[in-house]
């Protein structure tokens, strides 16, 4: 295909009074939905529980909150937008690559992490020190030392108030409060096990703050290493460079941790366990889950990158790398197909955003690519579900909630990402030069891969089973 030379287009934005209320509910529903859909207790557990959402919901609603204080609300009277002040280019691009290193270390432990649970049981309390959960700590320890880094780098550099100083550099900032988040999922999961017990499914609410924050901190590795990228014209994937498959590797293992945690119980239910919480749930939620998620990362893969092609390399590397970490833990209990699921959306994006980029020389609308990947999802996905999957199984008496569900929320999947993903694209654009010092540290993140290939080979093969 010929290299397009269309220009990105500004996506259509919301009030900017309307956009935190309207968001914020929304994100209340869902949570609200995902509790629910995690499984109720029996009744004299009940307030248990109920106390245990809520210590947890007004600690989401208060990182929601720090998050819009310090980089959305509109600065007081008297107080100016400060000259965003970035870091080096180098250092950004040694930042992203550690960020991106560090989720190596969690997708794998977080793997071993479920590899043993399914093999050995393990009450909650003995487990806590455990090698998969020290892998995963290990990855949050250093995404968080990044993170205070980069606080200390705005406290040391900024001027005027903490708002004003955040706003100096508001990738670093995001990073920082996502950050925090992310420390906040470490003891939260020991907290929620206090207070209410056992989970009574994966989708537990320690659970999705853990997927979701760290889905935000691959995310920022891709803003981070795109602040050093001038905007682009679109161009097919092969017209790509080394930061462009960087960023479909931090995207690769975005995917993979986000379908393991809401997915995993269709891929591989538990014998005995989760039973009616798991058929409680609506019968269209498990391809819908499949088709959000990949919409969401591919979309955003191709929007920020202005690369068509990158979902589709992603579905594929996180099919290969799921498959590879079944083949390493030996566990054929656990399988890739739900990743096989996600290929035909993935596939339809691209397709789309190459037609649109090749043929109109327009970019690629959110309503087309999100109904693109309906259409694959509803044509191809789910009679594959059928043919894979004891449960859900389509027919001719439910498959109108299949399509509705599945349409409506890749629409809404397709709109935020398309958002995000322009907003990655073209904003905070710092490419200074760099300094000597500065690119001796370019050596710092391939060396880096190696220790960590290393730590985890090395941690993995010398562990010894829990009794």
């Amino acid at each position: 295909m010929a290299q397009s030379t269309i220009s990105p287009a500004s996506p259509k934005k919301m009030p900017a009074r309307l956009k935190p209320y309207l968001l914020g509910a929304l994100a209340l529903i869902i949570f609200w939905l995902m509790v629910y859909w995690g499984g109720m207790p029996p009744r004299r557990e009940l307030p248990f529980f109920i106390v245990g959402v809520t210590v947890f919901m007004v600690a989401v609603a208060g990182f929601a909150y720090a998050y819009w204080y310090l980089l959305l609300k509109p600065l007081p009277a008297g107080h100016r937008v400060p000259q965003e002040d970035a870091l080096p280019v180098t250092t950004r691009q040694l930042m992203a690559a550690l960020v991106g290193l560090t989720g190596t270390i969690l997708v794998v432990g977080a793997f071993w992490d479920e590899v043993w649970h399914r093999s050995y049981g393990i009450p909650f309390g003995e487990d806590l020190f455990w090698r998969p959960h020290l892998m995963m700590y290990l990855s949050f320890t250093l995404i968080s030392l990044m993170a205070f880094g980069g606080l200390a780098y705005l406290l040391r550099r900024g001027q005027g108030t903490l708002q004003q100083r955040f706003r100096s550099s508001p990738v670093v900032g995001t990073m920082v409060v996502l950050s925090g988040f992310l420390l906040f999922s470490v003891p939260a999961d020991p907290l929620w096990h206090t207070i209410y017990g056992e989970d009574i499914t994966a989708w537990s609410l320690p659970h999705l703050v853990l997927v979701l924050s760290f889905v935000g901190l691959m995310v920022m590795a891709v803003a981070i290493q795109l602040s050093t990228m001038r905007q682009r014209e679109w161009a097919p994937i092969w017209r790509g460079n080394g930061a462009d498959f960087f960023i479909t590797g931090v995207m690769t293992f975005a995917l993979v941790v986000g379908l393991q945690v809401m997915t995993t119980e269709w891929d591989a239910p538990v014998a005995g366990n989760f039973s009616a919480a798991f058929l409680s749930r609506p019968i269209w939620i498990f391809p819908a889950m499949v088709a959000i998620i990949a919409v969401f990362l591919g979309i955003l893969a191709n929007q920020s990158t202005r690369r068509y092609g990158m979902a589709t390399l992603t579905g594929l590397l996180a099919f290969g790398v799921r498959y590879g970490l079944i083949q390493l833990f030996n566990y054929n209990e656990m399988t890739a197909r739900n990743w096989l699921l996600a290929l035909p959306p993935l596939l339809a994006i691209d397709l789309w955003y190459a037609w649109r980029g090749t043929k109109v020389r327009q970019p690629a609308n959110w309503i087309g690519a999100g109904l693109a990947a309906a259409v694959a999802t509803i044509a191809i996905s789910l009679p594959l579900m059928n043919r894979l999957f004891a449960t859900p199984q389509v027919n001719a008496g439910n498959l109108l909630s299949f399509i509705f569900w599945i349409t409506l929320l890749s629409l809404g999947s397709s709109w935020i990402a398309t958002n995000v993903g322009e907003y990655l694209g073209t904003a905070n654009k710092h490419l200074t030069e760099t300094t000597a010092t500065d690119r001796r540290l370019q050596l710092v993140p391939p060396v880096a891969f190696v220790v960590v290939l290393s730590f985890i080979i090395l941690f993995v093969v010398t562990a010894t089973p829990p009794a």
